[in-house]
């Protein structure tokens, strides 16, 4: 009849025009670490394009590795990610898991090549930055898949320095308002705030005319260019110092350079509040700094950013960081 030979039909041929014509979108996703196909869409993806599993991922299996904060060791173990066409990693800093447990490892390194574990993939978002609320964050995110965030310790002078050069999906930094800017390129989110200042055991000299006054300035710093060290030689410098009159040990982070503190290696630790409540510290602020999430160019639209920002304005994470005391969260 008439009417049935008006209705629309899709013949086998179109069918798979349609779909071959959505593959070049899916690969480049899978390719990105923005989807990460489960078997049987990977086998389908194969046999619409003649080719087999391996061949069709191989562009990402045999990306060249790049580091991310130095090459570790033979055989350590690391978490990796693609970042665009790049196979990005880090060893895994198991230091401060918490618990006595081992953190899940994506791999390990051998022979300068990355050689994943069975059922691991480089899938997720890679970011970096020294608040620890990142790793807080990436907790309350999926372990796996697309919508993974790899959460990286490092300054937040170096985590915009390695998202400039493209090796990071996002990062987060923080700084004075003032002169806190980004790259044009990227999306800025307001994160929190807080204060980076010294930190010190209860009833002891924290202020810096004081400790200067004694000649005594053991103080856990942190890496040079990192935006609490600068905020440190700033107030030496303005307190009639310099960063020739500091001593002491380098810490890792805002964490680490507290614990300096409370293991006595150091006299007073430049961190922030957060970290000194958490281990009873005296603190005597500094500076007044925002906390931001920097997205780069292959963060924009990747399920684990956009998961990320979810994370960061939920009740539940806001609740988590509440609790901690110490942040300046935005309405």
């Amino acid at each position: 009849s008439s009417s049935r030979a008006s209705t629309p039909t899709t013949s086998p041929r179109s069918s798979t025009a349609t779909r071959s014509r959505s593959v070049p979108a899916t690969v480049s996703a899978v390719e990105a670490g923005r989807h990460a196909p489960s078997v049987h869409a990977a086998l389908a993806l194969a046999a619409v394009l003649d080719t087999t599993v391996e061949e069709l991922f191989a562009s990402s299996a045999g990306a060249r590795p790049e580091a991310l904060g130095g090459v570790p060791a033979e055989g350590a173990p690391i978490v990796a990610a693609m970042v665009g066409d790049r196979l990005c990693y880090t060893a895994l800093a198991h230091r401060g898991a918490g618990a006595g447990a081992w953190l899940a490892a994506d791999g390990v390194l051998e022979a300068g090549d990355v050689r994943l574990f069975p059922g691991a993939q480089a899938a997720g978002a890679m970011v970096s930055g020294c608040d620890p609320a990142l790793g807080l964050a990436a907790a309350l995110l999926p372990a796996r898949g697309s919508r993974r965030v790899a959460a990286l310790h490092a300054s937040s002078q170096r985590a915009a320095a390695d998202l400039r050069a493209g090796r990071l999906h996002a990062a987060l930094v923080h700084g004075r308002r003032t002169t806190l800017a980004g790259p044009p390129e990227v999306q800025r989110r307001e994160v929190a705030a807080w204060e980076v200042g010294l930190a010190a055991r209860p009833n002891e000299p924290a202020d810096l005319d004081a400790l200067l006054a004694a000649g005594k300035l053991a103080v856990a710093r942190r890496e040079p260019g990192a935006a609490a060290q600068q905020a440190l030689e700033r107030a030496l410098q303005d307190a009639g110092g310099s960063r020739r009159d500091l001593r002491g040990p380098l810490a890792a982070g805002h964490l680490d350079a507290a614990l300096r503190v409370v293991h006595g290696s150091a006299d007073v630790a430049v961190t922030f509040r957060a970290a000194a409540l958490a281990y009873d510290l005296d603190f005597t602020p500094l500076e007044h700094h925002s906390v931001e999430l920097w997205i780069g160019s292959h963060g924009a639209g990747h399920p684990g950013i956009e998961a990320l920002e979810d994370v960061l304005a939920s009740r539940a994470f806001r609740a988590r960081l509440a609790s901690v005391g110490g942040y300046d969260l935005p309405v």
